[in-house]
Formats: structure tokens, C-alpha cells, sequence
């Protein structure tokens, strides 16, 4: 279940936060202040959705206290209300322009309280929503302006090489050429393909439909799929499922899911290293991990690997490159599963990657 919003109530009358409190109780969490070096300390050690803030109070004004939360990065974007007993225009103005969203008038309607309070978190939701949004649209247009042109500038180039000076090529530097556009025209169907499955996902076309999937035969085609890019590096890949092991998900997010977590842990080992596929029963679930002996992460780079709003792309042992994109739409699908992801990794120890999954009922008896 949801927490409540927060709002902290700044008032050096403690009769009006008794009452605000009794009003928003049902609805919120309400935190108390009697003055407004108080309420500054507890907006930054406690963040909130809200702040009802009187006006008139000893030391420091309610104009004051708004002054210094709007000059706070850390509490500059939340919403303040201002609760007076004051309704000259120029009191309301003067409010507006400290940065204040809103007026109650003491005494206050107790329906108008709530229904103000809440339009006002609602608000600030949506705009938080809007930024992230707006973070992910950014990241977006960033894969598909340079992650996607860079593997054509190759394409194009070792083209124009072997059409411009074919003749004077041994056959082993051909071969070679080849190799790289090949390699390299597989990486873009890659992140093609995965960008086609992003937007999909966003603009809910892609629907899912959870069914009992046999983890082992799964994992047999998505290694059948990377075979050709693991072979390329030397990199052994062994699958060790029982075959009785099954999970509740989308046939074609889990393929997704598994076809990235290969991808990325072949990218990630050096060549003659080894990538697995396991499944271990967690009371009435399934991880279903993806490990491998390569170069692994730090601490601080796990942390972003399925944020779309960062950028943390490193390439692989050989310069192979990557967007990240894939991790986020493990990370979306296992969610729309009612799973999760989750990675474990270190420095030069390597690194597993962890879905969690539902698993199907056990017959009755």
C-alpha cells in the first residue's frame, strides 16, 4: 500500500495545527512545527509533500520561511500554502511572488483545506512525473542521435574501403573487413531492435500475457541466439536448469530479458571467459540468473544499470559498444511480470544478474 503525502503544518498557535491535523489526519501525514526555524530543519532532514505555513509568527514570518525553502535546492520544489488570517490583495501577492502556490484563510473550511492541500500534491506529482519523463525522453533521442550513427559511420567506412581498394587487399584483410561489418551490423540490429521494443512498451502496444514457461527450454534458445557472438570471443556458455524449472511471465518479455542479459554479459567478458544460465526456487518464486567471469562493476556503477534518465555505457573487452537500453527493458518487463532485477558485481570478479519471478501453483492434490 501507498504511504501517505506528507504535510508539515508551521504554526506558533499550537490550537491550529491541532486542528489542521484533526481535518487532514484521514488523508495525510501531518508533521507539526511552532516556528519557522523549526519548520526549515524538519524540511530538510524530513522531506514533504507540502507545507502549510502561517504568516504571522514571532522571529521568523511565514514571507521568510518561504524566502529560505525556495532558496534550498532540496526544498525549493515543494509546494507551500500560505494559512492566514490576512486577505489583503497585496498580502496574497506578495506571497505569489515569495514563491507560494496558494492561500487558505484562517479561520479555514475544512473541506477547502483538503481539497487544496490535495489539487496541490497532485500537482507537484505530476510535475515530478513530467521531469522524468522528460529525463527519459532526452535519454531516448541521445541513444537514437549518437548510439545509433555511430555503428553506420563504421558500416560505411569499411564499405567504401573494400569497394575503393578491394584489388589490393589480401584475401585475410577482407575477411576481416567483413568480419567487422558483420559484427558490427549484429550490434545494430541489437539496439534496432530493442529501441522498436522500448517504444512499443511506452506507447502500450506491447501487451503482456503471463503463462507457465519452461525455464529450460528458454534458456536452450537464447543461447542458440548467442552463440554466434560468444563463439566469436571463445566464450563458453552452459545453461545447468532443471528441466521441471517453470516461471509466470510473457513468453516474448522473457526472451527479451534473456537476450540482453546474454548480450551484455558476453560483451562484459574477456575472451575464454564463461557465461551462465541458472534457475533457483525461492519459496513460491524463481531467480532466474544470468552470470558471467568478466570484468565486473563498481558499486556506484550498479547502482544506475537500469536507469534511463543516467548514462553509464562502458564499452566491452573487445570495444564492443552499447546504450544501456537493454538493462531498462529487463528491468520493465520483469516489473510488468510482477518480478524483479536486481545485479550482483564486483570489480574484476564478474557479475549476476537476478530476475525474480512468480512461479506456477503446485498441483492439488
Amino acid at each position: 500500500m501507498d504511504s501517505k503525502p506528507s504535510v508539515l503544518v508551521v504554526d506558533d498557535q499550537p490550537i491550529n495545527i491541532r486542528l489542521a491535523a484533526k481535518i487532514l489526519n484521514d488523508e495525510f501525514e501531518v508533521l507539526a512545527a511552532t516556528s519557522g526555524k523549526a519548520a526549515l530543519e524538519i524540511a530538510k532532514s524530513n522531506p514533504v509533500d507540502l507545507i502549510l505555513l502561517d504568516v504571522m509568527m514571532p522571529e521568523m514570518d511565514g514571507y521568510e520561511v518561504c524566502a529560505r525553502l525556495k532558496e534550498d535546492p532540496d526544498t525549493a520544489a515543494v509546494p507551500v500554502i500560505f494559512l492566514t488570517a490576512k486577505s489583503e490583495p497585496g498580502d496574497v501577492v506578495n506571497g505569489f511572488a515569495i514563491g507560494a502556490v496558494d492561500y487558505v484563510s484562517k479561520p479555514f473550511n475544512p473541506r477547502e483545506l483538503v481539497l487544496r492541500v490535495r489539487t496541490h500534491v497532485e500537482l507537484e506529482r505530476c510535475r515530478a512525473e513530467l521531469q522524468q519523463l522528460n529525463a527519459t525522453k532526452d535519454r531516448f533521442f541521445s541513444i537514437i542521435a549518437h548510439d545509433l550513427r555511430n555503428p553506420f559511420t563504421v558500416l560505411l567506412g569499411f564499405s567504401q574501403l573494400l569497394l575503393d581498394e578491394y584489388d589490393t587487399y589480401s584475401d585475410a584483410e577482407r575477411k576481416e573487413a567483413l568480419g567487422r561489418i558483420k559484427a558490427t551490423s549484429e550490434r545494430s540490429r541489437e539496439l534496432v531492435e530493442n529501441l522498436l521494443t522500448w517504444s512499443r512498451s511506452q506507447t502500450g502496444r506491447l501487451r503482456c500475457r503471463p503463462q507457465s514457461l519452461a525455464l529450460s527450454d528458454l534458456a536452450k534458445k537464447s543461447i542458440a541466439l548467442a552463440q554466434s557472438s560468444a563463439d566469436a570471443k571463445g566464450i563458453a556458455i552452459t545453461a545447468r536448469i532443471d528441466p521441471d524449472a517453470r516461471a509466470i511471465c510473457d513468453p516474448n518479455m522473457l526472451e527479451t530479458i534473456l537476450r540482453n542479459l546474454l548480450t551484455n554479459a558476453i560483451k562484459f567478458t574477456h575472451p575464454g571467459g564463461s557465461v551462465a544460465i541458472l534457475a533457483r526456487q525461492n519459496g513460491t518464486g524463481v531467480n532466474l540468473v544470468v552470470e558471467d567471469s568478466g570484468v565486473g562493476m563498481a558499486p556506484e556503477t550498479a547502482k544506475q544499470m537500469f536507469r534511463l534518465d543516467t548514462h553509464h555505457v562502458t564499452p566491452g573487452t573487445e570495444g564492443e559498444a552499447g546504450t544501456g537500453l537493454g538493462l531498462i527493458l529487463c528491468r520493465e518487463f520483469a516489473e510488468r511480470n510482477q518480478g524483479a532485477i536486481r545485479v550482483e558485481s564486483a570489480l574484476g570478479k564478474g557479475s549476476r544478474f537476478i530476475v525474480s519471478l512468480r512461479r506456477p501453483a503446485a498441483p492439488s492434490d
